[in-house]
């Protein structure tokens, strides 16, 4: 293997652990059980897309996040079958984690991060909305710079929507 941001001289793998986890259909907020990690050296990546739905305005999610070392809390009323990788790095490999849950509208917002070198980072973006189960519409990160990343949510109003971020930059 080359080097490179995921690995370090000499061809030692910078993660410690991947997981895969297969979401099944679910009616409510979630609770997954993961094998332990270390939520500051960690990030958590869709392997597919993630759908929550807006049914008669009752909920959106508004984040997926680690709840603790051993669990995932998937804030939404409803999910479809989905696949999540959380991927943790050696502590020595990262140099900055930053995470954050940003209310946005149909127009691209900016949220200002630590300055990162963007060669070196994984970022990572969840959102999801709909007027109804044939209509789900997704947002994210539109754009980024060193210390600031565009946000926005893809419904056809300016009501604000929640969108969980996050930033891990490597060494």
């Amino acid at each position: 293997m080359a080097d490179g941001i995921l690995t370090r001289r000499g061809g030692g793998s910078s993660i410690k652990s991947v997981q895969t986890i297969l979401v099944p259909y679910m009616s409510s907020t979630p609770v997954l059980t993961i094998n332990e990690v270390d939520p500051d050296y960690s990030i958590i990546l869709a392997g597919n897309t993630l759908i929550s739905y807006y049914y008669t305005g009752s909920g959106t999610m508004n984040g997926v996040s680690f709840s603790s070392p051993t669990e995932i809390t998937i804030n939404a009323p409803r999910i479809l079958r989905s696949m999540l990788i959380i991927i943790e790095f050696e502590p020595s490999a990262v140099k900055s984690n930053q995470r954050g849950i940003y209310s946005a509208t149909n127009s691209p917002e900016v949220v200002t991060i630590n300055e990162v070198d963007l060669s070196k980072c994984i970022m990572s973006c969840f959102a999801s909305t709909g007027d109804n189960d044939d209509n789900p519409i997704v947002g994210g990160i539109t754009a980024f710079t060193p210390t600031s990343i565009s946000i926005r949510h893809g419904y056809s109003t300016t009501t604000r929507r929640p969108i969980s971020w996050q930033v891990l930059e490597l060494k």
